[in-house]
């Protein structure tokens, strides 16, 4: 099947850490991912960028670091058409708008 679950070398090319989606096993033990070697280079390329930005997303909610959660979201490339200040608007906005779903995220 295929499964979304934390790199921890399927994919020697990619992140560490970074969750990825490989093809894997569901059974008993749980999910266990099948080795599947390096990317070529030119997915590696498209693919990097975005388990850089989610680890780094990660690790701001862990900090309760909203200025790094804003600056991941303006270097994301999906916002790469936005401007750095209406990125950071759109990231406040989405932050107040599901505040009650992330409390934990203000505490610190």
């Amino acid at each position: 099947d295929v499964v979304n679950v934390v790199n921890v070398g399927q994919i020697s090319n990619l992140t560490m850490g970074a969750v990825v989606e490989t093809l894997g096993i569901v059974d008993s033990r749980g999910f266990t991912p099948f080795t599947v070697g390096a990317l070529p280079e030119k997915v590696r390329a498209i693919s990097l960028p975005h388990s850089e930005i989610m680890l780094r997303l990660v690790n701001a909610w862990y900090d309760r670091d909203v200025d790094e959660a804003l600056m991941v979201l303006a270097a994301d490339p999906n916002c790469a058409h936005l401007t750095i200040s209406d990125s950071k608007k759109m990231g406040i906005e989405l932050l107040e708008a599901h505040k009650k779903y992330i409390p934990d995220f203000y505490k610190g």
